[in-house]
């Protein structure tokens, strides 16, 4: 047969061949647009970005800032952690805590005049104070913090401060850039501003400006914009890779004060899922200007969200370097205890007595309150009534950490002094809880005398009494008199023994 006559067989291989491959182009466009249709269904239904931390949920983050200043390169760093508290509604209210560590490296000055810094300059006016002189910020220590904020990082409420430098507003909002009300891959938030040198509100950028207020209490009123741009680049996932772009205009409103821009980019990624902040990187140069000068500082901020295992292992660092503390501070406990006991019945030495009442009546109170936990289990010796006396006294002050412990040490002594008798002697007999300057010449000998605050001291000898006062001589021969009724107890336990004689 040839090829041109009919040949069933190869008509019929023929057409099954040509609907196999007709339904397979069917079946590969009909796959084609369903995959396109379901793509587009997908879009057109997606979620927006939305934060959501659930009741209990933690979410950790390492933050880094670097400010480059012209005289040093500042560092700060640390973790900040968020706890769900509560969710109702678009609102959750979470608690945030933690803080950043700073450290400066000084820039080498050379020989010659500085360019730019905030100190004197030779030959004109000192430049103004930066944005990171106020030695108060509370992002820069451990701190607490309670939001309300809505899904799409609005500030409903904040209680707390955590104040951050260099115009960073507050690290507890860090992770909280402004999302979309609808799926869009473009938004901005901003607003003109009215800023007040004394302004006290609870914005993102908190009490904006608060640390450059005069010292007037005027306030001075300034136009100004903020704007913050944002477009998302790419999705990987759940994870949305946005570019952020910010800036800030706030002139001075004469010139006498000092206005500040900011202008900086970076890249955020947000996790969809999660419906937390993934990571941020962030750079911005904060141009401060005052009568015709600008200084420029650099400042990147990068915070990246913690794994479940990285932040494990930093809490039990913490709770590790927790309880070394407590082992040095119960071993030290241990070690003043055990002197403190050798001392009983022995009285304090000279040098160390000075030291002791140096401290007692000292004008700082972290230095007072030092030295009586240092003195736990302390049993006064006769020779010792001054010292006695003095922490008596300190139950009084107006620390509550120094009358708390004053009162706490006064326990062990006050037995003590009860048993030896803590009221001046009849006259020509010994006081058993005398000092060692009352026992000599009763009290006329070269002594330190102060008052019932410890703000008044001074070194001289009993002249006489006059009246309701007390005559002191100095070295230097000068005359003082003083109410006798401002003297320590110690010190007018002294002026009744000399005038019983």
């Amino acid at each position: 047969m040839t090829s041109d006559q009919f040949n069933p067989f190869w008509q019929l291989e023929h057409d099954m061949l040509w609907t196999t491959s007709r339904l397979f182009l069917v079946g590969v466009v009909a796959a084609t647009f369903g995959f396109v249709a379901l793509t587009l269904e997908a879009v057109a239904n997606a979620e927006p970005l939305r934060y959501r931390i659930a009741p209990d949920e933690v979410v950790p983050y390492t933050v880094t800032i670097t400010a480059d200043t012209p005289s040093s390169v500042e560092t700060m760093q640390g973790v900040i952690v968020f706890t769900g508290k509560q969710t109702e509604g678009e609102t959750m209210t979470v608690e945030y805590s933690g803080g950043l560590s700073k450290s400066v490296k000084s820039k080498s000055s050379g020989s010659g005049p500085r360019r730019g810094g905030f100190g004197p300059r030779p030959g004109g006016p000192p430049m103004p104070r930066g944005p990171f002189d106020r030695p108060d910020f509370q992002g820069l220590a451990q701190s607490t913090s309670t939001l309300v904020l809505t899904s799409t990082g609005g500030v409903e409420s904040m209680r707390g401060d955590s104040q951050l430098p260099f115009l960073l507003g507050n690290l507890s909002l860090l992770p909280f850039d402004v999302l979309p009300e609808q799926e869009t891959r473009k938004w901005q938030d901003g607003s003109g501003l009215t800023i007040t040198s004394r302004s006290s509100s609870n914005s993102r950028f908190g009490p904006r400006f608060g640390p450059f207020a005069n010292d007037q209490n005027e306030t001075v009123k300034t136009g100004g914009g903020e704007t913050a741009s944002y477009e998302i680049q790419s999705e990987a996932g759940n994870l949305v890779t946005i570019r952020k772009t910010y800036s800030l205009s706030s002139p001075a409103a004469n010139s006498e004060e000092t206005g500040f821009e900011m202008n900086g980019t970076g890249t955020w990624v947000f996790d969809r899922q999660r419906g937390v902040t993934e990571s941020m990187r962030f750079k911005v140069d904060l141009t401060i200007q005052s009568k015709n000068t600008d200084v420029k500082i650099p400042v990147t901020v990068a915070y990246d969200r913690m794994s479940d295992e990285a932040y494990a292992a930093h809490v039990k660092a913490r709770q590790d370097r927790i309880a070394e503390l407590q082992q040095r501070t119960a071993e030290r406990n241990a070690k003043q205890a055990a002197a403190a006991k050798e001392q009983e019945g022995k009285p304090l030495t000279g040098q160390v007595k000075r030291e002791v009442m140096a401290d007692l009546n000292s004008s700082q109170w972290p230095t007072i309150a030092n030295r009586l936990r240092r003195m736990k289990g302390y049993k006064p010796h006769p020779n010792d009534f001054d010292v006695a006396m003095r922490v008596k006294e300190l139950q009084t002050h107006k620390v509550i950490g120094v009358s708390m412990a004053a009162k706490n040490l006064w326990k062990g002594i006050e037995p003590v002094v009860e048993a030896a008798g803590s009221s001046p002697p009849p006259a020509n007999t010994s006081n058993p809880f005398a000092t060692a300057n009352e026992k000599m010449d009763e009290g006329r000998g070269m002594r330190q005398w102060s008052d019932s605050t410890g703000a008044f001291r001074v070194d001289a000898q009993f002249v006489r009494v006059d009246g309701p006062n007390v005559v002191l001589q100095r070295a230097d021969g000068k005359e003082l008199s003083v109410p006798i009724s401002r003297l320590s107890t110690a010190d007018q336990a002294v002026v009744k023994a000399i005038e019983s004689q």
